[in-house]
């Protein structure tokens, strides 16, 4: 059976036929480009496991919603691939989202087999599609812009080969025995200052709020000849309840849940286990500069957020709320605030080391 449509003016006065079937698809495709075409919106996920090894949330085809993804669980992975179709993904929470490929083998962008894409915590919608299969299956995507902080030169001595230099920056810097985060640092956070500093601790956060770290580099005057630098990031943050007529720090109601830990999932620290090409200098000594030819440098990819305090560094309105601690106000307005901190263990004793850290972030 064929049906008739109305002649095509450019045809003059001829009729064209078609089976009903071609004319019926015909027809959805039109009505698909004007009224758009409806996909699958998986919502409320959650994110489960870190690695590859354990048992991952995977994605669905069409629009994949997470409203929990934690410090202990915060990894997925993509569906079996398909070539030509598409996934998005939206992080509704605090957190980076790891997102793997789907099989052991797999590939997205033009990472290292295996490496998985990190969604940032933003609402945002991101697109994966499948660029090959069979097994494993490759994806492309757009990954966010980043932006980079960075310390500047600081030059610091060390008393022990066993401590930790800890800093923001070359006026703020300081020794100590440790690595060391506290949630009390994001206490009342959104009225300190960008950089905290007292005691035996340092730490900072930028005016705009971070929503996730991907990389830290770093660059020292050391000999790449002998022991590699150890460094990390520790991050530390609170939630703090306010009057709403009154959000200064007078106007504390109460503080709320927090933590403190090392930022990088599973794996916290970065060596310096890189040499700058050229003339090797004696293990333990210092070059003029960094950079400087036979000086040790190192970088850190990170995969999540901090252990214990998210993957955010700065302040965040988090709403009005109902006040369930006091009978008065009747709201409270809250806010969470993270900082964060680097530290450097040289692992020699020094006078006159330099070392300069970049933070790759979104």
């Amino acid at each position: 059976m064929s049906i008739k449509y109305p002649a095509n003016p450019s045809l003059g006065s001829k009729v064209q036929a078609f089976p009903k079937t071609q004319y019926n698809k015909i027809v959805e495709i039109i009505d698909n480009i004007n009224n758009g075409i409806v996909v699958n919106v998986s919502k409320n996920l959650s994110a489960t496991s870190t690695t590859f090894a354990g048992t991952l949330t995977v994605l669905s085809y069409g629009v994949n919603v997470f409203t929990t993804v934690t410090s202990t669980n915060y990894a997925a992975k993509l569906p079996q691939p398909t070539t030509g179709k598409s996934v998005r993904v939206v992080n509704m929470t605090s957190t980076i989202l790891v997102l793997y490929p789907s099989n052991i083998g797999g590939q997205i962008n033009n990472y290292p087999i295996n490496v998985p894409a990190q969604i940032p915590p933003d609402g945002r919608s991101y697109e994966f599609v499948c660029i090959e299969n069979p097994l494993p299956g490759a994806w492309t995507w757009s990954s966010p812009a980043t932006t980079q902080y960075d310390s500047g030169v600081i030059t610091a001595n060390t008393t022990s080969a066993t401590k930790i230099l800890m800093a923001a920056n070359a006026a703020n810097v300081i020794e100590r025995t440790g690595f060391t985060s506290s949630s009390g640092w994001g206490y009342d956070g959104k009225n300190l200052s960008l950089i905290q500093i007292g005691g035996t601790e340092v730490c900072f956060k930028e005016a705009i709020r971070w929503s996730g770290i991907t990389k830290v580099k770093v660059y020292t005057n050391l000999s790449a000849s002998g022991v590699p630098a150890i460094f990390g990031l520790t991050s530390g943050g609170t939630t703090t309840y306010y009057d709403p007529a009154d959000t200064t720090s007078t106007g504390i109601i109460t503080s709320g849940s927090g933590g403190a830990g090392n930022y990088g999932g599973t794996s916290y620290y970065g060596g310096c286990d890189q040499a700058i090409a050229g003339t090797a200098i004696p293990p333990g000594t210092l070059a003029t500069n960094i950079g400087d030819a036979g000086t040790q440098w190192g970088e850190f990819n990170i995969i999540g957020g901090s252990s214990a305090a998210g993957s955010s560094v700065g302040d965040a309105f988090l709403g009005n709320v109902p006040n369930t601690f006091y009978p008065t106000p009747l709201t409270l307005d809250k806010w969470i605030s993270n900082y964060l901190s680097f530290g450097i263990k040289s692992n020699y004793i020094l006078t006159g080391f330099k070392f300069q850290f970049f933070i790759e972030h979104f």
